[in-house]
């Protein structure tokens, strides 16, 4: 287990797993959004290998449409550079904007459903099974 350290989305990127915790109104969806363009548009990370995961569906909404925002503002800041690294930030870019239906962006139920359903068979789990509503009590 690695130490927690505070995070800064303008320092160089750690390789592996970066789990944001922060509470409401500290800028989390800023920080997020920040992060998934400069490992689409820096780092060359498909869209599609990028998973968030977040508590509610109303933050879940706000997430993809925050990160939507992000990548298009990023690509339209540079579409004026014409070198060769801003050519291929702006081609990452515009690659995850074109199938940006394929972020995986979830709830944390969201998520669990969803494996759930692809390794249903190897986790002994009936297809069947239907995931409730969440206990208002333990939220």
């Amino acid at each position: 287990m690695s130490a927690r350290t505070p995070f800064d989305p303008h320092e160089p990127l750690d390789v592996g797993r970066t789990v944001i915790e922060a509470s409401a109104g500290t800028g989390m969806t800023f920080t997020i959004s920040a992060l998934v363009t400069r490992l689409i548009a820096e780092e060359g990370v498909p869209l599609e290998e990028i998973l968030v995961v977040t508590f509610t569906n109303a933050a879940t909404a706000e997430l993809r449409d925050r990160i939507r925002k992000r990548l298009v503002d990023t690509l339209d800041a540079e579409a004026g550079a014409a070198e060769l690294e801003a050519r291929r930030r702006r081609g990452r870019l515009q690659e995850a904007l074109t199938h940006f239906d394929r972020a995986q962006i979830f709830t944390i139920h969201g998520f669990a459903q969803r494996l759930l359903g692809k390794l249903g068979l190897r986790a002994r789990l009936s297809p069947e099974l239907e995931p409730g509503e969440p206990d208002e009590t333990l939220l």
